[in-house]
């Protein structure tokens, strides 16, 4: 079932037998409800590495440089494995100079 983040925070409301809200933020009650909503949310992600949530990102190196920016991966990122493109295997993530990378991340 698919179902957006106003959906969720209406059908909270309902079953506190609270009216509706056509935008989260529309009373403090609501914005409270979104907050508490995305409490839950967290939760339930950090309680497992969920597959669905993981990603791959290609990552060219230069040889000398030893730090790389994940561009919009957020600030809760997890690194799952590393693999050298060229040579099709798996890599100690320290390893990183001057290959390109395929990285798995976990974005929350």
């Amino acid at each position: 079932m698919s179902t957006t983040y106003l959906n969720i925070v209406n059908e909270v409301l309902r079953r506190l037998r609270e009216d509706e809200v056509s935008n989260v933020t529309q009373n403090t009650y609501s914005k409270m409800v979104g907050d508490f909503v995305n409490d839950a949310k967290q939760i339930v992600e950090d309680a497992h590495d969920w597959s669905a949530l993981r990603t791959t990102v290609v990552v060219p190196t230069v040889e000398n440089t030893t730090e790389y920016s994940l561009t919009n991966a957020g600030e809760r990122v997890k690194i799952y494995s590393v693999i050298n493109d060229t040579s099709n295997f798996f890599i100690p993530i320290k390893h990183l100079i001057g290959l390109t990378m395929l990285i798995t991340y976990l974005v929350k």
